[in-house]
């Protein structure tokens, strides 16, 4: 399988990924697949508290991320302009990391649910609505859900 990478295929094998059992500071690292800054500060304000965010702009860049420290989910976000590219990355982490939970980050004015049913067959087990999810507490919530789940 292949992801695309800003305009160009990338083999997932090429990225060099290898199965890390989680730790303390991967208990606290979420990784996302985030491109848009806005996205990144309600992320990063949202996860204040509970952990870190590590935004990747490319899904091998995420993949690469997560192969080198673990992480205790990742948040992969729903643009229309790279959904082949999130929906192949959730299927890649479920392939390569079973246990990491994978949260889709998504705007319901712009999601369709069509869309939204890819990115579960592909291996999602949360989701995370803009400007409802996105805050403190119902993060906080949405995190443990997904955790729950994989356990």
């Amino acid at each position: 399988a292949k992801l695309g990478d800003a305009g160009r295929e990338v083999p997932l094998a090429a990225c060099h990924i290898v199965t890390q059992r989680a730790t303390f500071a991967s208990a606290r690292r979420f990784i996302a697949f985030v491109r848009a800054r806005h996205d990144q500060a309600r992320l990063v304000g949202a996860l204040k508290d509970t952990g870190t965010l590590v935004p990747c702009t490319t899904p091998a860049e995420v993949l690469e991320t997560l192969a080198h420290g673990g992480a205790a989910a990742v948040i992969v976000t729903a643009y229309a302009s790279t959904q082949r590219e999130g929906v192949a990355l959730c299927g890649g982490i479920r392939l390569r990391f079973p246990t990491v939970p994978v949260l889709l980050y998504y705007d319901p004015t712009v999601t369709t649910p069509r869309d939204l049913m890819e990115y579960f067959e592909a291996g999602v087990t949360e989701v995370i609505q803009h400007e409802v999810d996105d805050v403190r507490r119902a993060l906080g919530a949405v995190l443990a859900a997904a955790g729950h789940k994989m356990a």
